[in-house]
C-alpha cells in the first residue's frame, strides 16, 4: 500500500476552481493593483513612475550619487537592464550602489535612474553594452555583493518582470527550513548517514536518483505515524507565508514540486494556500510501516522542470512570466526554465551554476527582484492572519 493521506496528489487544485479561466476571477482590488505595478514598473527608466501606494514619494528617492550630471549615456549600443540591490545591512547600501556603478562604467555601461524599494534594498536601470558577456558581468557582482554582504542581480528590461503569473517552489531548505528526509531519519537515530548522502547530492556529487534510493533505504520500519511528528515539527522559512500572499494577490499560481514527499508537500500547500503540490510517494506496507522504497515516478531534476514547464503551458504562460526558487543542484533546470529562477541560500556549487542568487534570510526579498517596493509588498500581504505556525 502507499501512503494517501491526501487524494488530491498530482492532481492539483485549481487557483480559481468554479472557472475555466484563471484570470476572470481575479478580483477588482487585485486588478487594480496589477495596473499600478504595471505602471510602475514600465515607466521609462529616465522618468520613474512613482510607488502607488507611497503617500510620500520623495522619500523613496534614492541618491548616493553627488549630483545627475555623473549619469552618462554610453558611446557604444547599449541595452536596458534592471539591477537590483539587496542588503540586509542598509547602512551600507550607499557603498554596495557606488561599488556597483563603478563596474558598469568600467563596461562602458551606465546607470539611468534609480529609487529606493526599502531600507535594505534598491532598484536602477541601466544601460550595458551590446558586446558584454553577461554571464561574466552577473558574476563579477554576485562576487562583489558576496564581498559586501549584498546581493545583486541583473535582470534584461522587461515588461513581463511583474507581476509573474506562476511561481514554483522548491520545499526543503526553500519554503522551510528543515530537510524532510534528515527529520524522518532522525526518528531512527541515521540522520547523520542521511545527511551525508543528502550533502552529496546537492552539490551534485552523486546522482539525485541514487541518493534517494539510499536515503530511503535508510527509512525502512519506520512507523507511518512517526511522519505526523515531522509535520508537526516543521518550520517555515521566515517570510514564506507573505511571499506566496503577495504572489497570489497579484493573481500568480503557486506550486511547491519537492524531492522530498508528499506527506509534507501535501501539508505545506495546506498551511500556505498553494495550488499544486508535486512530491515523491513512500511506500508502506500492510502494517503501516515504511518499506524503504518509493512508489511512482521520481520527483528529480528532469521532472521538476517538466512540471514547470506542463504548468505555464496549461496556464498559457512565456518563461518571462515564471518565478522558480530553489536550492539545490536539483532545481537548476527548472530555474533556468523560468525567466526569473532565483537560487535562495543555495549551495555554492548551485550559486556558481544560478543567474540570480538571493542570500537574505527572508523570502520576502525575493519580491524586490520583481521591482516591488516595501510600501507595495505590505499592501499585497495585507494584515490578515497567517496560517503559518510561529517558530
Amino acid at each position: 500500500m502507499t501512503v494517501s493521506n491526501t487524494t488530491a496528489f498530482l492532481s492539483p487544485l485549481p487557483l480559481h476552481p468554479k472557472s475555466s479561466s484563471p484570470s476572470t476571477s481575479i478580483s477588482k482590488t487585485t486588478a487594480r493593483r496589477q495596473q499600478l505595478f504595471r505602471c510602475a514598473v514600465a515607466a521609462p527608466s529616465h522618468a520613474f513612475a512613482p510607488d502607488p501606494y507611497n503617500s510620500n514619494p520623495q522619500s523613496s528617492v534614492f541618491n548616493p550619487l553627488p549630483n545627475r550630471q555623473h549619469i552618462t549615456t554610453p558611446s557604444l549600443p547599449a541595452n536596458p537592464y534592471r539591477l537590483t540591490v539587496v542588503s540586509s545591512e542598509s547602512q551600507r547600501l550607499e557603498t554596495i550602489f557606488a561599488s556597483v556603478r563603478d563596474i558598469i562604467s568600467r563596461t562602458q555601461g551606465a546607470v539611468r535612474e534609480w529609487r529606493t524599494l526599502s531600507s535594505t534594498a534598491l532598484d536602477a536601470s541601466a544601460l550595458l553594452p551590446s558586446t558584454i558577456d553577461l554571464d561574466a558581468f552577473r558574476t563579477q557582482l554576485y562576487r562583489t555583493g558576496r564581498h559586501l554582504a549584498a546581493d545583486v542581480i541583473v535582470q534584461e528590461e522587461s515588461l513581463a518582470r511583474c507581476p509573474k503569473r506562476l511561481a514554483v517552489f522548491d520545499l526543503d531548505s526553500t519554503l522551510i527550513a528543515q530537510e524532510t528526509i534528515d527529520e524522518l531519519a532522525s526518528e531512527l537515530n541515521v540522520q547523520n548517514e542521511v545527511k551525508a548522502i543528502t550533502h552529496r547530492a546537492m552539490n551534485g556529487e552523486i546522482a539525485f536518483r541514487d541518493a534517494l534510493s539510499e536515503r530511503v533505504s535508510l527509512l525502512k520500519g519506520l512507523p507511518l505515524k512517526a511522519l505526523d511528528g515531522v509535520k508537526n515539527r516543521v518550520v517555515f522559512t521566515p517570510g514564506a507565508a507573505e511571499l506566496i500572499r503577495a504572489l497570489k494577490a497579484m493573481g500568480c499560481q503557486t506550486a511547491v514540486v519537492s524531492g522530498g514527499f508528499h506527506f509534507l508537500a501535501d501539508h505545506v500547500r495546506e498551511v500556505l494556500n498553494l495550488d499544486y503540490a508535486f512530491a515523491n510517494r513512500l511506500e508502506v506496507d500492510k502494517h503501516h510501516v515504511l518499506t524503504g522504497r518509493t512508489v511512482g515516478e521520481i520527483v528529480d531534476a528532469e521532472y521538476k522542470e517538466r512540471t514547470l514547464q506542463m504548468l505555464a503551458e496549461r496556464l498559457s504562460l512565456d518563461a518571462e512570466q515564471v518565478l522558480a526558487v530553489g536550492d539545490g543542484s536539483n532545481d537548476l533546470l527548472m530555474m533556468h526554465r523560468a525567466g526569473l529562477g532565483v537560487a535562495f541560500n543555495a549551495k555554492p556549487s548551485v550559486q556558481d551554476r544560478a543567474k540570480f542568487r538571493v542570500n537574505q534570510r527572508s523570502l520576502v526579498d525575493v519580491l524586490y527582484l520583481l521591482g516591488l517596493s516595501q510600501d507595495q509588498i505590505q499592501q499585497l500581504v495585507g494584515t490578515g492572519q497567517s496560517r503559518v505556525p510561529q517558530s
